[in-house]
């Protein structure tokens, strides 16, 4: 993958398939609500803080995709990507608010953007083949051999 940031669309190859990615990011400015805390050179035209974190992001989903066809390059690049871009701003947000924001009665609203965007990125990952959903089963169905497990080791139900 090469140039995280650039706002160009082609990134390489997904296997053997284009990577079209919309990764634009901000410059790094004064701006920041980060700035002063960012632990990452300031010289630099774009954030680095966000191009490291979309880098190792997209290196772990390069790695993990099994099945590397257009549609799996088109949901990284084009949806995935994105989410994760969110993520970082939001994440960035909520720690520039600090901790007097746990104070307040009411959550703040950037909470629940947080967990939203989380849940997007999960259900992807999962149309992917990328997490394994769900590892306790649907509680609805019931395990049927909750019963005979229980028998077997001398546990009775009374």
């Amino acid at each position: 993958m090469k140039d995280i940031g650039d706002m160009t669309l082609y990134k390489g190859k997904l296997g053997d398939v284009q990577l079209i990615m919309w990764d634009a990011l901000p410059d790094c400015s004064e701006e920041c609500s980060i700035y002063d805390e960012c632990p990452y050179e300031k010289r630099r035209k774009k954030c680095e803080m966000r191009r490291r974190y979309l880098e190792s992001v997209m290196a772990s989903l390069e790695a993990g995709v099994k099945k590397k066809d257009e549609i799996s390059s088109l949901t990284i690049g084009l949806l995935v990507a994105p989410l994760f871009q969110s993520l970082i701003s939001f994440k960035i947000y909520q720690h520039s608010l600090g901790h007097d924001v746990m104070l307040r009665t009411k959550v703040h609203p950037i909470y629940k953007e947080i967990r939203q965007v989380i849940k997007e990125i999960s259900s992807l990952l999962k149309d992917l083949g990328l997490t394994e959903g769900d590892k306790k089963g649907n509680y609805l169905n019931g395990n049927s051999e909750y019963y005979d497990q229980m028998i077997s080791k001398g546990r009775t139900v009374s």
